[in-house]
């Protein structure tokens, strides 16, 4: 049998989500292309780490820009905030690993069927905004 020593009273029951703001990230993981829920496109699927100096840095942002023509225009800010050279061949989404770039976070109410907090990035200074909905 394995004990774990931890007092889970002192443990949080969820995530305060990040306060608005511009924050400094670094593009953490390679972005993955997915297919959407709906079949009807695909996501890319980015994972940034905060490096801003705070209680947030090294808290996790996930964004998902679902690839139509408004999605591709966020993709090609994200690349030009992370000065990744534009080809008409497209890009290898792995470039953006271990870039830095500064993301404008944001929050929304948003309930379905619980009320939960959610963060997903858009516009930035220069590229992204991260919209928590809580």
């Amino acid at each position: 049998m394995s004990t774990l020593q931890v007092n889970f009273l002192e443990v949080p029951d969820k995530m305060l989500p990040v306060p608005p703001g511009i924050y400094e990230v670094l593009v953490a993981t390679a972005p993955v292309l997915k297919p959407s829920k709906k079949g009807t496109g695909n996501n890319l699927m980015l994972e940034y780490k905060i490096m801003t100096e705070g209680d947030f840095k090294g808290r996790q942002l996930k964004e998902t820009i679902f690839l139509s023509e408004i999605g591709l225009m966020r993709v090609k800010k994200l690349l030009v905030s992370a000065k990744i050279e534009l080809r008409a061949t497209g890009v290898d989404t792995e470039e953006l690993i271990g870039k830095t770039l500064k993301v404008l976070v944001k929050q929304e109410m948003y309930q379905e069927k619980d009320p939960m907090t959610l963060e997903n990035v858009g516009e930035a200074r220069p590229v992204a905004k991260i919209e928590q909905y809580v």
